[in-house]
């Protein structure tokens, strides 16, 4: 074959190989150019990261001087002046050179800030000052205000993330459309954040996705109860994840680890209001993937609508959720302190069956403290893929809500397999007294639950 046919024949090679992957990323909900797309609570169709991107995790970071935002032509942290441009030119400059981006005390308004790799090396981002967004949505066409893409970063400094979000929160309605989110990390592998705010979020505050080896530490997250779809931290396919020491106040789940959760631990957090610390949604789309070895300790629930949380939607795929532990939690005047729901948002979930995710090895240990509500335990697990080897272990909860007409505790359990052992809790499917009984014994009780002293309580 002649020089001139190789050339030519590798063209076309080329350009097929480029349409094709434009097809199957359009197929799959991908952009084959930028971002992957993604849904509220983790991506759909999600890949590797391409070949070339983020810096190896055992290079050295960008540091030294480094590029400061305050040295740039037209930088002003006034708060009023669109700093979009200066700053994303910055950050363009430090990623390619490798160095560190400062970001200086002031108050910087900005659009849509995509901090995207390949960069040679990490690059750590001192965060001094405070990235404010616009107050529109409008600004934001990707849905969120800063995207961290391919690059393994440092985020420190004690700054503030502000999400400008409380006008927009004031009006916005249940049925209303998503808000953008504060900040994506995607496929930033061996990145950490530590000792940053988020304020005032539009929408999710921090969103994970795809980055293995995450470190979050000392973060402050507060937007207010009365906000909708504000989640803490959301997680997703992501593995080796370490959460720990954080503040969180908002008005959705305090943290969210979704499918494809692998190796993650929460420790040391405080949550209210919120909706607790969940595992999932898991089940909404066709191609997620099994969450498992998730370990939640020494967490602090105040004034929050769930504690402990397991969620799985209708019509899933067969996937499993196992090997959880939520230990050592305290409840101080929150509602539902153990749920596992396996019905979650059933009336908005199309036709096609219940729940198919397989919930197996969870623990509840050590939880004590105050529930608002009478139900102080709720198992309720899925018909086609009931829970097993559920464990309740160590359950010292006392009533103190509002209900005039019953003070007693109750635990139920559908098609759950669970043993309760040391607890001052009911059996399932039955009411004790603020203090009930349950006793150790193994004897299966009337919903599947093995009780704790082998006698059901009147």
């Amino acid at each position: 074959m002649s020089s001139t046919l190789v050339v030519i024949f590798g063209i076309v090679l080329v350009i097929s190989g480029v349409a094709n992957a434009d097809n199957v990323a359009e197929r799959l909900g991908l952009d084959a150019h930028t971002h992957i797309k993604y849904d509220r609570r983790g991506l759909s169709g999600a890949t590797a990261a391409p070949a070339g991107g983020a810096a190896a995790g055992g290079a050295a970071p960008g540091g030294g001087a480094g590029i400061n935002v305050g040295n740039c032509p037209g930088a002003k942290g006034d708060g009023a002046s669109d700093m979009t441009a200066v700053i994303q030119k910055a950050w363009d400059d430090a990623c390619a050179g490798g160095q560190k981006l400062t970001i200086p005390t002031g108050i910087w308004l900005h659009g849509a800030l995509n901090f995207k790799g390949p960069c040679p090396k990490p690059i750590t981002i001192e965060l001094l000052g405070t990235l404010k967004a616009k107050p529109d949505a409008t600004s934001f066409p990707e849905m969120r205000h800063i995207s961290l893409y391919s690059v393994s970063v440092t985020l420190t400094g004690g700054g503030t993330i502000d999400g400008n979000g409380v006008a927009l929160q004031k009006t916005r309605k249940q049925t209303d459309k998503n808000l953008p989110d504060s900040m994506e990390l995607m496929q930033c592998p061996d990145s950490s954040i530590e000792g940053i705010k988020f304020v005032n979020a539009k929408g999710f505050n921090l969103k994970v996705v795809q980055s293995d080896n995450f470190k979050a530490h000392g973060l402050s997250i507060t937007c207010g109860g009365e906000t909708l779809n504000t989640d803490g931290i959301h997680l997703a396919r992501s593995k080796n994840v370490c959460i720990t020491d954080c503040n969180i106040a908002v008005g959705d789940d305090c943290i969210s680890i979704g499918d494809a959760s692998v190796d993650v631990t929460v420790k040391n957090i405080q949550c209210g209001p919120g909706h607790g610390v969940s595992i999932g949604s898991i089940g909404r789309y066709p191609d997620e993937k099994d969450v498992r070895n998730v370990d939640i300790s020494n967490v602090t629930f105040i004034g929050t609508s769930n504690g402990a949380r397991i969620k799985t939607f209708h019509n899933s795929p067969a996937i499993a959720v196992s090997n959880i532990t939520f230990s050592d939690i305290t409840i101080k005047d929150s509602f539902n302190p153990v749920v596992i729901d396996q019905h979650y948002n059933s009336g908005f979930t199309a036709a096609g069956g219940v729940s198919k995710v397989k919930i197996t090895g969870v623990t509840f240990r050590n939880i004590k403290g105050n529930s608002m509500s009478n139900m102080a335990v709720s198992l309720n697990c899925s018909s086609a893929a009931p829970c097993e080897g559920i464990t309740l272990e160590g359950i010292s909860l006392t009533y103190t809500g509002n209900n005039s007409l019953s003070k007693e505790l109750s635990t139920n359990c559908e098609n759950a397999k669970a043993t309760i052992t040391g607890s001052t809790i009911p059996m399932c499917g039955a009411t004790g007294g603020a203090g009930g009984a349950a006793a150790a014994g193994g004897a299966a009780a009337s919903g599947g639950a093995a009780a704790s002293g082998g006698s059901k309580p009147k």
